[in-house]
């Protein structure tokens, strides 16, 4: 009997308490939208993000350091006396080369949450923040911003029935 006596009090107390009631949601907005230094950007519509393309050298726990680099290969152009004779089908060509890599100067992409390992080729768009020296060599440090994290706040307040 004591229990019922109980339970009757428990939901009296909830019905007469009801009234307002806030719910805090978060949403993260578009991947486009980053944060940098508390200012918000549009990646693909400021022109102050470039994209910053480079190999991954080591992975820290907040960002992530390259060495830039450039992609050749050369031709080589081939013939015969065929084919400087003007016939057709004479034994020149084209030779190419395997691709093989030119490394440029370092730098820090701060924030990055892609997975990179080392080796990785990382080819994102990023904010210059500033010129640095990496390993005493000159570099720059870039920032690949955070998401940006909108908090949404509701409201449910009980309103009274209109009277009539």
């Amino acid at each position: 009997m004591r229990y019922l006596a109980a339970l009757a009090c428990l939901l009296c107390v909830a019905v007469v308490t009801r009234g307002q009631v806030v719910t805090t949601n978060t949403v993260t907005a578009d991947p486009s939208f980053r944060v940098v230094r508390g200012q918000l950007y549009n990646v693909y519509k400021s022109q102050l993000w470039s994209r910053v393309n480079g190999e991954c050298v080591d992975v820290l726990s907040n960002a992530v350091i390259c060495r830039e680099f450039k992609t050749e290969r050369s031709v080589t152009i081939r013939s015969s006396p065929a084919g400087r004779s003007g016939a057709f089908g004479g034994g020149g060509g084209v030779a190419y080369s395997p691709p093989w890599r030119v490394y440029g100067s370092m730098f820090i992409l701060t924030n990055y949450t892609g997975s990179a390992k080392i080796g990785a080729t990382i080819s994102e768009k990023a904010l210059f923040v500033h010129g640095i020296r990496i390993a005493g060599e000159p570099g720059e440090l870039w920032d690949f911003g955070l998401p940006h994290v909108v908090t949404v706040v509701t409201t449910n307040t009980a309103r009274a029935k209109p009277e009539r």
